[in-house]
């Protein structure tokens, strides 16, 4: 079925539909409820209901069943889960996306969008119905099935029209659904909550503003972008690819995210960030004015890149943790075995680190603000500390010098291949043991 399309009216221009207070999303809201339908999706057809062999799946998308009430306007498509699914809304706000499984089989093997469309009352002085024209659409491709969603305004300066929408997943399919790929306008949100290993190969999802919440959810890959709004995420996993968290501005919640061996991405320019019990093999985190709180993490690399916003990373293992900032303070607590290298243009960093096994190098570097650093008592190897302009005060157990300068001090502790260098200038430097 390359490149067949379906197409259905949704509302006639005659027939407007009721009013709709828009949904305004809570960024600090903790409910995983607030994206679920108000209404109840249609029941599936009748020919779903008859027996079927075991593994029966459905071939091809089937044509959408549009109804009209008093109320509201509803569209229903069943669609093959052999496909990936490609959801694209347009003129329209404050759109309510769930994403939930089959658990009780209703749709023997299909995957369900159910929607649901409504209208914000025209402007006073503007006559006419409220919506000029509304459409949906399903275009299967070799690898995707596109739907789409669109309703147009009779007057340029009408509200735009308001929709819900469920999309119910297939339980213990024969296939793996290739993809979800949401593209959704301003003021949405999106809730996908519950979506066990195997359901979905990759979820990918952009939203102009709202809010977007995953809760228990595992796929192959995942990514989460929002122009203005607030990612939440508990309880995420990946098992192939990566996970990768964007807010241009909002802010950006994940609480336990596993990656194991893969890659976790967060860009974040102005919104603050918390990551906390983080598995992966890279984390990779760009901030740009916004505080990063991250703590309980463990990865192989870390790479942090920051202009301006408080990074505070706690309880840190990992290999290697580079840290490249600007004005951004550095505190928290690291436990590295191979590299660590914090530099910052001017800002305080403050610590505690712990060096595990040998031939590890750590590297500290800032300007106008001190360095404080408390190192593990177990710590063995070389140590070359400076403070250009200002004095070093090191209180390293077990430290035998051999240079002691007021501004720079060179030494050994114990007798091993690591290596600590730390400069500052125009502040000092206090080290000690812990």
């Amino acid at each position: 079925m390359d490149s067949d399309f379906i197409s259905h009216g949704l509302a006639p221009a005659e027939e407007p539909l009721p009013p709709y207070s828009p949904f305004e999303p809570s960024a600090e809201s903790d409910s995983y409820t607030d994206g679920a339908p108000t209404w109840d999706p249609p029941q599936p057809p009748e020919w779903l209901e008859q027996p079927h062999e075991p593994g029966f799946v459905a071939t091809g998308p089937t044509d959408m069943v549009v109804s009209s009430s008093d109320r509201s306007t509803q569209a229903t498509q069943l669609l093959c889960p052999t496909k990936g699914i490609n959801l694209k809304l347009e003129g329209m706000t404050a759109t309510k996306v769930a994403v939930r499984i089959d658990n009780e089989r209703k749709y023997n093997g299909l995957l369900c969008i159910a929607a649901r469309f409504y209208h914000s009352p025209i402007p006073l002085g503007l006559g006419g119905s409220p919506i000029r024209a509304s459409s949906s659409s399903a275009v299967e491709k070799s690898d995707q099935v596109h739907v789409g969603f669109t309703a147009t305004p009779e007057h340029a300066d009408s509200h735009k029209a308001h929709a819900e929408l469920d999309l119910i997943l297939p339980r213990d399919a024969a296939t793996v659904v290739p993809s979800l790929v949401f593209r959704l306008p301003a003021n949405s949100l999106l809730e996908v909550v519950d979506v066990e290993s195997g359901v979905v190969e990759r979820i990918d999802v952009a939203v102009v503003s709202g809010a977007v919440k995953l809760k228990h959810v595992n796929a192959g890959s995942l990514r989460i972008a929002i122009g203005n709004g607030y990612i939440k995420a508990m309880d995420v996993a990946v098992s192939h690819g990566s996970a990768e968290f964007v807010a241009m501005r909002g802010k950006v919640h994940v609480s336990k995210c596993t990656a194991d061996s893969h890659t976790v991405r967060v860009n974040s320019p102005d919104a603050p960030i918390k990551l906390v019990n983080i598995v992966a093999g890279k984390l990779l985190i760009q901030v740009a004015r916004a505080a990063a709180g991250i703590s309980s993490v463990a990865a192989d690399i870390i790479t942090v890149e920051s202009v301006s916003g408080h990074l505070n990373l706690e309880d840190i293992v990992a290999r290697v943790l580079k840290v490249n900032a600007v004005t951004s303070p550095v505190t928290g607590s690291w436990d590295i075995s191979e590299l660590i290298r914090i530099v910052v243009a001017s800002a305080i960093i403050k610590g505690h680190l712990a060096i595990a096994g040998s031939g590890a190098n750590a590297y500290f570097a800032t300007s106008e603000w001190p360095v404080r650093l408390g190192i593990r008592n177990d710590y063995v190897g070389h140590f070359d500390v400076k403070a250009a302009n200002s004095v070093v005060n090191l209180s390293l157990a077990g430290a035998i010098l051999s240079k002691d300068q007021p501004h720079h001090q060179q030494g050994t502790v114990g007798n091993g291949t690591n290596m600590l260098r730390i400069e500052s200038t125009n502040s000092p430097v206090v080290i000690d043991s812990y």
